[in-house]
């Protein structure tokens, strides 16, 4: 993450620094923008978890493809350098459930085959994400999987589903209409860690 993420814990931005200390984590500030910081990042590890990501629905389409797109290229052509006998095991990368796109009802229900509409730039750019490492492991071998969690919730969440759910939570009455048929699939971070954890290692 960039330095300025580990100064202090911040609630509206969903930092928290005091966790990661508490935890032992080593932190190596660097920017998806500026690909000599990743190089650091990388030295030694055996898994990359993917998660360095704008997002925001409502972020310049720009910054979309300079963080989310041309930093992932960048992770993975540092990643398709390094010496054979260092070679990562695998990376995976968190995307989103979202590239599915708006499906209708008669498009139900979404399974891995189905294709990729994405809705909106963010969706779109995280597709992209995905496209990449599908070509570098389809062309250079590189190791990877990817995982499409949908309404992430869990302590500290600050944004998606995770807003939504301590917004009803903090309403003293919560009114739904009766003709109210969607269907919100959502899922703990926990698990969500979890999962990565059992790709990679699978």
């Amino acid at each position: 993450d960039l330095a300025e993420a580990y100064e202090r814990d911040d609630l509206a931005l969903g930092r928290f620094p005091s966790v990661l200390r508490a935890a032992n984590v080593e932190f190596v500030p660097s920017d998806m923008r500026a690909p000599a910081t990743l190089a650091p990042v990388l030295d030694g590890v055996d898994f990359v978890f993917h998660l360095a990501s704008v997002s925001s629905a409502n972020a310049p389409r720009s910054i979309l493809q300079a963080v989310n797109v041309q930093g992932t290229r960048a992770l993975v052509d540092l990643l398709l350098e390094r010496p054979r006998k260092t070679r990562l095991e695998r990376l995976v990368l968190l995307g989103d459930g979202g590239v599915y796109g708006l499906p209708t009802p008669y498009d139900l229900p979404l399974t891995e085959d189905t294709p990729p509409s994405p809705a909106n730039p963010y969706t779109k750019s995280k597709w992209e994400q995905e496209w990449l490492l599908m070509e570098a492991g389809r062309k250079q071998g590189l190791p990877f999987s990817t995982l499409r969690p949908t309404g992430v919730y869990g302590p500290r969440a600050v944004r998606g589903a995770g807003q939504m759910i301590l917004n009803a939570a903090s309403m003293s009455a919560l009114a739904v209409p009766s003709s109210f048929t969607a269907r919100i699939p959502f899922v703990h971070v926990r698990d969500v860690a979890l999962a990565a954890l059992h790709v990679a290692m699978a």
